[in-house]
């Protein structure tokens, strides 16, 4: 299945369609987060880099996670997209 998965980050990440890239995308891809394959985890987080500010309010919710490299990502990808929405006042 995370083969599929992976296949499927590739397109997404290769052929964007204008607009393609959203809130609604960035769920997936933190969703994507929780695979036990880093392939999968590492292109998850490239998208969300990719998706930028709309991925801003899901990544934070994501520093709540369970699993620690949810966690470690979310924070990683926040800090590459560089967005002050990400950094508490």
């Amino acid at each position: 299945m995370d083969s599929v998965l992976i296949l499927m980050l590739y397109i997404l990440l290769i052929v964007p369609m204008p607009g393609q890239l959203n809130t609604y995308n960035a769920d997936h891809f933190i969703s994507a987060l929780h695979s036990n394959n880093s392939t999968v985890q590492d292109n998850a987080v490239l998208a969300l880099i990719e998706i930028g500010g709309p991925a801003i309010k899901p990544l934070i919710q994501a520093l709540k996670d369970n699993d620690s490299s949810v966690r470690s990502n979310a924070a990683a990808t926040l800090g590459a997209i560089n967005d002050s929405r990400a950094v508490e006042p």
